[in-house]
């Protein structure tokens, strides 16, 4: 009696609701209570996966690392993503510590399906934001910046100082430990960050590190793609409170990495101090496949990078379904068995319904709209002139430096002498190719042939007043097409402007260009100039 009494008391205890019941609310079966070890049942579900037998059960207390997934909405439970995101990370990733899965499945989806260090949550429905208007999956992406408040409330995770989000359809191909090892000797993560300083001059005290867009991703005009995430437990909560805060003030947008774009321009601007968003360069450590040839060759090599993110859209939609099979039973090294049972064959859930030019218009309205009116008068001007320049890509190249790091989303002005179709359809939307009049070419009177080149920048405000589109214009800024920006545009003229008061000074009766000194004895160096539309034509003319 005695006996049963105690047990009676040790079970009230493990099945005692814990302190976030909003969250942990999945039962267990109650012929399972011996497999949790200790661990309320209400939220840890353990099952006959086929990993079970592999993953040794670990002592939660002792982990410093952990990932996190999230799997929402219908599409999502009923396709086997986060089972073959979770067997890669098992398997190629070679990690074994705790996985956190927040998801809003029912209960039973998910029952008796992963191994022992396999956490699911049950999401809080007062988490479950409806008013998002333009794509019903941002209620679901907004639980990225909840995954901390969660972990918090999981006593066993306590010691767990690092996150690792994962989007449920990229498949690890590498130990994680050897890509952080990696990324940490790169951007020193975890032993002495080196973290930039904002514009004004303060150091960020919360970070959040992304790899950057690549060309495949869909989102090249945004800061990071937000499909790998590193978080510190202590230091990065200001990061996803701050991201929370401006996805739910702009409830329109189709991305949260539209929300990202927002606090990067903001913290190069100086208006945000205290976080700092890390994009890191993607190099080899994901790819984003965009058909089944770029799937079987990692196959047939033998070779894959860390993360591999076959993102669902109309790419994944369009890879032919035995080739994806093909590449997953390598990839996720499936036994003859798991093979047979014909589980992990799809590759994507639904083809997206967005159009991806959308995401590079967001990007450029976000970029115009934190800016403000910065970049509605003002206007970047180059030259292309001469057989050596139109050759080169020295004009693709400068603007790209301009659109990136130079964060500058505003017209920019391009005079050449080239003929039309060298720069058609390939400088982006926002550019202006004029092309010179002949009459202008003085090449009779200069001993120094580029001279006549050269002498165009006398010229450029006369060839913008002819474009009634720019006649908005108020400000130019002429550079030379081998100049290369490396920082926000809008943040070195606003640093110029205040110092030698230019705005103001352009309503004066006397005429100004701005140039920057030389390093020589010569006044001023003309590979950048600043010009006023209506005060600096008189200079222009001398």
């Amino acid at each position: 009696m005695a006996l049963l009494s105690l047990l009676m008391v040790a079970v009230t205890i493990l099945i005692e609701p814990p302190s976030f019941p909003d969250v942990l609310v999945f039962e267990a079966p109650q012929n399972s209570l011996s497999k949790f070890r200790g661990l309320s049942p209400k939220r840890l579900l353990r099952g006959d996966y086929v990993l079970k037998n592999e993953e040794p059960h670990i002592d939660f207390r002792l982990q410093k690392q952990a990932v996190a997934l999230l799997s929402f909405g219908q599409d999502a439970a009923e396709s086997t993503l986060l089972e073959r995101c979770v067997l890669s990370i098992r398997r190629r990733g070679d990690f074994h510590g705790p996985v956190v899965i927040i998801t809003d499945a029912p209960s039973a989806r998910y029952l008796n399906v992963f191994d022992e260090n396999v956490i699911v949550l049950k999401n809080r429905e007062e988490d479950m934001k409806d008013y998002f208007e333009s794509d019903g999956s941002m209620k679901y992406r907004r639980f990225k910046t909840l995954i901390l408040e969660y972990i918090d409330n999981i006593p066993e995770l306590e010691s767990v100082e690092w996150v690792y989000y994962l989007d449920i359809d990229v498949i690890m191909g590498q130990p994680l430990d050897d890509l952080m090892d990696q990324l940490n000797e790169k951007y020193h993560i975890k032993d002495s960050p080196k973290h930039s300083i904002a514009a004004n001059g303060a150091t960020p005290s919360s970070q959040l590190y992304f790899f950057k867009n690549s060309k495949t991703s869909g989102l090249l005009n945004f800061f990071a793609n937000s499909g790998f995430i590193i978080m510190n437990r202590h230091t990065s909560k200001y990061c996803l409170e701050l991201w929370q805060h401006v996805m739910d003030s702009r409830r329109e947008d189709n991305f949260d990495e539209a929300s990202l774009h927002v606090i990067a321009h903001l913290f190069d601007r100086g208006d945000e101090t205290n976080c700092q968003l890390v994009s890191m360069d993607v190099e080899d450590y994901q790819i984003y496949p965009m058909n089944s040839y770029q799937l079987l060759r990692m196959k047939w090599k033998s070779s894959y990078p860390h993360l591999i993110h076959i993102m669902n859209s109309w790419k994944a939609q369009a890879m032919q379904e035995n080739h994806m099979v093909e590449f997953l039973e390598d990839a996720l090294q499936l036994t003859p068995e798991e093979k047979d049972d014909n589980l992990f064959g799809k590759v994507f859930i639904a083809p997206s319904d967005i159009d991806w030019v959308t995401k590079s218009e967001l990007a450029r309205s976000i970029a115009n709209e934190v800016i403000g009116s910065f970049s509605s008068n003002r206007a970047i001007f180059l030259m292309a002139f001469g057989d050596a320049a139109v050759k080169s890509t020295l004009v693709e190249r400068c603007i790209l430096s301009i659109r990136r790091r130079g964060a500058f989303d505003g017209k920019v002005i391009l005079l050449t002498d080239a003929r039309k179709y060298r720069y058609q359809n390939i400088l982006g939307e926002n550019v202006i190719v004029l092309n010179n009049r002949d009459e202008d070419m003085k090449t009779d009177y200069f001993e120094y042939d580029a001279m006549r080149f050269k002498r165009f920048k006398t010229q450029l405000i006369e060839y913008i007043d002819e474009v009634p589109e720019l006649s908005d214009i108020e400000w130019l800024y002429y550079m030379d097409i081998d100049v290369m920006m490396g920082q926000p545009f809008d943040q070195l003229v606003k640093d110029v402007e205040e110092k030698y008061h230019i705005v103001e000074r352009a309503d004066d009766s006397v005429s100004r260009l701005y140039f920057f000194k030389n390093a020589m004895d010569v006044f001023g160096n003309n590979d950048f100039i600043i010009m006023n539309r209506n005060n600096s034509q008189y200079c222009l003319d001398i």
